[in-house]
């Protein structure tokens, strides 16, 4: 009888996960439902206010960087702290993957985000405040939910300079 039930279970997992990647059928009220492009635009504008409040604290720059759009994702190139190159946007499949947030901040292996010589401490610094994969290390960053538009990227750009102020500090660790 265990391994009927283990098979049902195995059988579930596999279906839920083709049922979530499958194409559902559109429904009239998703297309006339205004709020949903109302929200993604807003999450687009959190974006550029939250890069726009780091640069105002001097923890980022733009300068030399443009924003960089996807099928999935909007969002720009940071330089945190004059040191370490990230990407902060909308990226709707993390948001589909791990259902915490809609922004993320992405860092990838390489001479110009700067993070090579402690690419694989990211777990140990950060515990599960960061998921990680192959190629790359992704933070999610919480919105503050039932206050100010202020309150949100305030809290937005604190959790970002804790995090490029964490990456400095082992940085500086290894000099």
């Amino acid at each position: 009888m265990r391994r009927i039930e283990a098979d049902v279970a195995q059988l579930r997992v596999l279906t839920d996960r083709m049922n979530a990647d499958a194409f559902l059928p559109l429904r009239q009220e998703e297309l006339t439902n205004q709020q949903t492009p109302t929200r993604m635009i807003n999450y687009a504008d959190l974006v550029l206010a939250i890069a726009e409040r780091l640069k105002t604290r001097r923890v980022a720059s733009t300068k030399g960087l443009r924003p960089s759009h996807g099928y999935h994702t909007t969002g720009r190139y940071l330089l945190l702290r004059d040191r370490i190159g990230v990407w902060l946007g909308v990226d709707l499949r993390y948001w589909k993957q791990e259902g915490s947030t809609p922004i993320w901040c992405h860092i990838w292996s390489g001479e110009w985000y700067g993070v090579d010589p402690i690419w694989t401490r990211f777990e140990q610094l950060f515990g599960e405040g960061v998921v990680v994969d192959a190629n790359s290390r992704s933070f999610p960053i919480a919105l503050k939910t039932g206050v100010e538009h202020e309150s949100v990227i305030d809290a937005a750009a604190d959790r970002l300079t804790q995090i490029a102020d964490a990456l400095i500090h082992a940085l500086n660790d290894l000099e």
